[in-house]
């Protein structure tokens, strides 16, 4: 397993959505956190080629930042102890990457929480060149069959995504939506997050503190 960053969502505005809505994608909740890269090394053999030192308190599991190697990441986010057994209790295989949005600075809407949506690494495998609605129901899904609060999936809609996107509203915890297009793959740059065009993110409240309501 080596470092690969994860990809990002380009931004669109609202008068676009209905043209999406075509079978091709499907769209994810957008939650309003920090994106963190569930790593579990029990060796450290790609944590010890990080340029930040991080402990993981001897569990071999690592909750990583997206922060590119330029500005000296990534280093580690402060999860609860919740989260840290949640996560052990899953009984990942070692060398897996899960893709993840980290609930708890940006909200004080809900309780601190971890959103998994993707993944980066299964078993020393790369999963980036598998169609990502293949990643998401034959190996994401089977993986967190037994996930518990405060670990979570974000909710997905196939279809009907303004509908899906103006629901998003009703849940301060989130920030809006991304449609994934079925097909796409995980670009995996290794030096910093690559924004792609097939993943798309829409958003009803953003601005510099995000809480300034656009859509």
């Amino acid at each position: 397993m080596n470092l690969r960053f994860p990809d990002k969502p380009s931004e669109i505005f609202p008068d676009v959505i209905e043209e999406l809505d075509n079978g091709e994608s499907f769209a994810q909740s957008k939650l309003d956190g920090y994106r963190c890269l569930v790593t579990k090394d029990t060796k450290h053999k790609m944590i010890q080629r990080l340029s930040a030192p991080i402990n993981d308190n001897g569990s071999g599991i690592f909750y990583l930042t997206r922060r590119g190697l330029k500005k000296g990441g990534p280093t580690n986010n402060p999860v609860s102890e919740q989260i840290i057994s949640a996560i052990q209790e899953l009984d990942l295989p070692d060398n897996t990457m899960l893709d993840a949005e980290w609930v708890f600075r940006r909200t004080k809407d809900h309780p601190e929480g971890l959103w998994i949506h993707d993944i980066l690494w299964l078993n020393d495998t790369w999963q980036g060149n598998k169609p990502c609605i293949e990643r998401y129901e034959n190996i994401l899904l089977p993986l967190l069959s037994g996930i518990k609060e405060p670990l979570h999936v974000p909710d997905l809609a196939m279809n009907g995504f303004k509908d899906f996107f103006m629901k998003q509203k009703l849940m301060p915890w989130t920030e809006g939506i991304v449609i994934k297009e079925k097909e796409s793959l995980i670009t995996g740059n290794i030096t910093e997050c690559a924004k792609i065009g097939s993943w798309l993110k829409l958003k009803w409240r953003s601005g510099h503190d995000g809480k300034k309501v656009v859509a």
